[in-house]
């Protein structure tokens, strides 16, 4: 099944498909499939199917199947091969999965179930493994884990320094909160909360951190559509930002989670139970992706002008500075905002004291006052909830490129195309918008690609 994601924008703004999203042929409807994660040349995945024709493994205090390892492959012919357990030595009879890999992909971080005291007698917990060959060897836990309350679902950063998981344990916000370790001298951290801005009263898991450093997980709450959204947040200045809803057809008023994309967010996977069981989907970004965006630099029209050479005898004369643009000023040290970009003759004029009549001229050089070569975002930057605003780029400033398209990253889970915009916040937060261009492809249709990024702090009323 394939479903396009329409995104529409305010009145006179057309419609835009933006995503390509499928369901993959693989999954099952009697069991569920979820969680998927690309590994080498597979697609390993959660699922509770059974492992043989004949078998499913059973939890024995829940009487439901449990959750195993798998995975597929897809041909070059573009069919996938039918799953298969991804290894023996990560099978059992209790729950394996959700999972992550270190970024060599020789350690595997694993949900598996623990013993505990609770009423269920069971808890999860994350554990490790080795790989030796076509081995994975000495599983081990998470020295954080505790039977006491459950640790799962791990995402491990690009660097492999950082974890994040799902966890109830006491102290948190409610239900489930994503925490963060970190691996300091071989010794994983104390956990932290990510605090009250992405954790909150409900359950929030499958947590997934991006190479960029961008985390995604699901929520029961924020305002979420029904069950599990997505959502997604970013660290600016060491503070993480307000979570970011994901817009449809990844959110539905189905419990959807465990998303996944690659480096360029263009494509990536998600899971859904929109069609009764988990199943996993697959998704396709249809706009060009904007790489290394850099914060909008104010232009600068404004300079401090000194004489360097301290060789003027300031008592018997006076500096006068003439700045090319019909002004002129008295000073050793000045400043002066020019109106107008271009291009001025400075002269460094030394006065008689006594007279004010001109001596000789110091120096002389021509200063050119320009504009930045940028992606120019024209936006207020800040702004109430819900409060109308104006976002043009029409200003931009890139000198031999002709721009055929306007690409818009509102922040917030919203884009839209063309070179001016309108948009409501509907929530407060620091958010990242970034405009993205792309020029007219030249006779081999090569196509340049610019970008830039502004801040804008929404507040409440």
């Amino acid at each position: 099944m394939t479903f396009l994601l329409l995104c529409m924008f305010p009145a006179g703004i057309f419609s835009q498909e933006m995503y390509k999203v499928e369901m993959l042929p693989f999954n099952t409807r009697a069991f569920d499939e979820l969680s998927p994660v690309p590994y080498q040349n597979w697609l390993v995945f959660v699922s509770n199917r059974r492992v043989s024709v004949l078998n499913t493994n059973m939890d024995a205090s829940r009487g439901t199947p449990v959750n195993n390892i798998w995975y597929t492959e897809q041909k070059e012919n573009g069919r996938w091969i039918s799953p298969n357990l991804f290894s023996d030595d990560l099978t059992s009879v209790v729950h394996e999965g959700p999972f992550s890999f270190n970024p060599r992909g020789t350690v595997i971080y694993y949900t598996r179930r623990q013993e505990g005291r609770r009423k269920d007698n069971k808890t999860l917990g994350i554990f490790m493994a080795d790989k030796s060959g076509s081995r994975w060897i000495r599983v081990r836990p998470f020295p954080h884990n505790n039977a006491e309350y459950n640790i799962a679902h791990p995402t491990l950063s690009v660097d492999g320094t950082m974890l994040f998981f799902a966890s109830d344990m006491p102290g948190g916000y409610g239900g489930m909160d994503i925490y963060m370790s970190k691996l300091e001298n071989g010794l994983w951290s104390k956990p932290v909360n990510l605090g009250p801005s992405n954790n909150s009263d409900k359950d929030e898991a499958f947590p997934f951190i991006h190479p960029t450093g961008r985390l995604f997980f699901s929520s029961r709450g924020h305002g979420s559509a029904g069950g599990f959204d997505i959502f997604y947040t970013d660290k600016v200045n060491d503070t993480w930002l307000n979570p970011v809803r994901l817009a449809e057809p990844f959110n539905s008023s189905f419990d959807d989670f465990s998303y996944v994309a690659d480096n360029e967010f263009q494509t990536g996977y998600f899971t859904s139970n929109r069609e009764r069981s988990d199943n996993i989907y697959r998704f396709r970004n249809l706009v060009p992706q904007f790489r290394t965006c850099n914060e909008i630099v104010q232009d600068n029209l404004c300079f401090d002008f000194w004489e360097e050479t301290g060789h003027i005898d300031t008592l018997a004369f006076k500096v006068e500075w003439d700045f090319g643009d019909g002004t002129k000023r008295k000073g050793v040290e000045v400043y002066h905002c020019y109106k107008e970009f271009g291009e001025y003759e400075i002269s460094l004029n030394v006065i008689d004291a006594i007279t004010g009549k001109f001596q000789y001229r110091e120096a002389t050089y021509l200063l050119s006052v320009k504009r930045e070569e940028q992606v120019v975002i024209t936006a207020p930057e800040t702004c109430f909830v819900n409060q109308e605003i104006n976002l043009d780029g029409t200003f931009t400033n890139l000198p031999g490129i002709e721009i055929d398209e306007y690409y818009w990253d509102f922040g917030d889970g919203n884009k839209a195309m063309g070179n001016k915009q309108t948009h409501r916040f509907d929530r407060a937060g620091l958010y990242r918008v970034t405009l993205g261009v792309t020029s007219i492809p030249d006779a081999r249709d090569n196509v340049i690609q610019k970008c830039s990024y502004k801040l804008i702090n929404v507040v409440e009323r």
